[in-house]
């Protein structure tokens, strides 16, 4: 209850005509516009020690650091792919008498 009268705002009315799986959803809305606000602070606050560490240039001057180089955030990082494994026949075997 605290929760969502407090950190998310919501009327004692609204509140109380949710239900559980509706109270689930909005909060988990809720948390992901969190998130997604929280990294957009973190990308400014990173464009700005960017251009304070880098300031513009003129074309002929201009060096090959971009911002993305300069700092890195876990959520621009690629995952690597994860490669395909081929079963083992014998452990196919087994699935299949165990799903018989």
């Amino acid at each position: 209850m605290a929760f969502g009268l407090g950190i998310m705002g919501l009327g004692l009315d609204c509140f109380l005509d949710l239900t559980p799986f509706e109270f689930i959803t909005i909060k988990g809305k809720y948390l992901e516009q969190q998130h997604e606000l929280q990294k957009e602070r973190w990308e400014i606050a990173r464009w700005q020690v960017f251009r304070t560490v880098c300031p513009p240039q003129s074309k002929s001057k201009r060096g090959l650091l971009g911002v993305k180089d300069f700092i890195l955030f876990p959520w621009e990082k690629k995952e690597p792919d994860k490669k395909l494994q081929k079963a083992d026949p014998e452990h196919v075997k087994r699935l299949i008498e165990k799903w018989k």
